[in-house]
């Protein structure tokens, strides 16, 4: 197990300081736009600040954070995918349906509100370490290696909590998508 350390704030007030412009001239060539870029930027800071004791070498700050910030860009690339919703509606069985510019009808905002309230009562049920993997994976969309990184849980780990999870919360949400198709 890697020893934890504290990070001060005075250490990322210098790194901004010294890489946060090589950061966000990174991010703006990837995605175009400079305001994304600047939100990306403070994005990567946040997830570094947090995960400060994962920076083993003070000396690597610039490569750490440029890890980070492509990690960042890719995360905000998946959220970009189209939504999906789940449709029950007076269908035989539960089908995704793919969200558009238009909006959602009440219904499947409605169920899918719904959804959303019984997983939430499926992750109060679950150990700490499931629902965090579950919330940290499924619904924050992040990598395996950012959530070891995160938690200071081994890949090992990190694999068998989410598939736990997600095996808890499929078994526990079966009655209710059953009663939502009804």
């Amino acid at each position: 197990m890697v020893e934890q350390r504290e990070v001060p704030l005075t250490f990322w007030k210098e790194a901004y300081e010294e890489h946060g412009g090589a950061v966000l001239s990174f991010l703006t060539r990837r995605v175009g736009k400079r305001e994304d870029a600047e939100d990306l930027l403070q994005e990567t800071f946040v997830r570094a600040i947090r995960a400060g004791s994962a920076l083993r070498d003070d000396s690597r700050v610039k490569p750490y954070l440029m890890s980070i910030a492509h990690r960042v860009m890719i995360d905000k690339s998946r959220r970009k995918r189209p939504l999906l919703l789940l449709d029950f509606a007076g269908k035989e069985s539960a089908r995704v349906v793919e969200a558009t510019d238009e909006s959602p009808s009440p219904e499947a905002l409605a169920h899918v509100s719904n959804l959303e309230s019984r997983v939430g009562e499926v992750l109060e049920t679950l150990p700490a370490a499931l629902a965090q993997a579950f919330r940290l994976a499924v619904l924050e969309q992040r990598s395996y290696k950012e959530i070891g990184d995160l938690q200071g849980w081994p890949m090992s780990m990190v694999r068998m909590n989410v598939y736990r999870a997600r095996q808890k919360v499929i078994a526990a949400l079966g009655p209710v998508l059953a009663e939502m198709r009804s």
